[in-house]
């Protein structure tokens, strides 16, 4: 009888573990609401050893091309606004949404719509950058840390 007790509570200690730790993950969706910065160093250690070697023969074209990612913030409102801003001030503005399997989608004002991988740790935001058939992103992570 006792035994039969003790697995009980086991059984009911783990249910309650597991319903605490899936609301949990569930939750922290809300931690990508605040604004972000995109994080050069770690986003750039990510980058493919070939197209490293690509864009360090032609160092001006990567100096331009990758000035496109410095400078840049993410902006996630709780009330579902997203806004993109770059060094020049240009902004890109829409709504976002965190669907099944934890796709975050961007829906822009004009209609454009992105599909995109990403995951959180403390205080930092990974998009994992998708391929499309035999193109391949230049910076397959974009890091970016959170400010507010």
């Amino acid at each position: 009888m006792k035994t039969k007790q003790i697995k009980k509570t086991i059984l009911t200690g783990l249910l309650c573990m597991l319903c605490t730790y899936l609301g949990s993950a569930q939750d922290n969706t809300t931690d990508i609401i605040g604004t972000w910065m995109f994080q050069e160093g770690p986003s750039f250690e990510k980058m493919a050893p070939d197209i490293q070697a690509h864009l360090d023969s032609l160092p001006v074209i990567r100096d331009q091309i990758l000035g496109k990612y410095s400078g840049r913030s993410l902006l996630f409102q709780v009330d579902g606004f997203f806004q993109q801003t770059i060094a020049d001030g240009s902004t890109l503005t829409g709504s976002w949404a965190i669907g099944p399997g934890g796709v975050l989608t961007i829906t822009a004002a004009n209609g454009a719509v992105w599909q995109q991988n990403f995951y959180l740790e403390p205080q930092r935001l990974v998009l994992i950058q998708g391929s499309a058939g035999q193109a391949r992103p230049m910076l397959g992570e974009l890091h970016f840390s959170k400010i507010q």
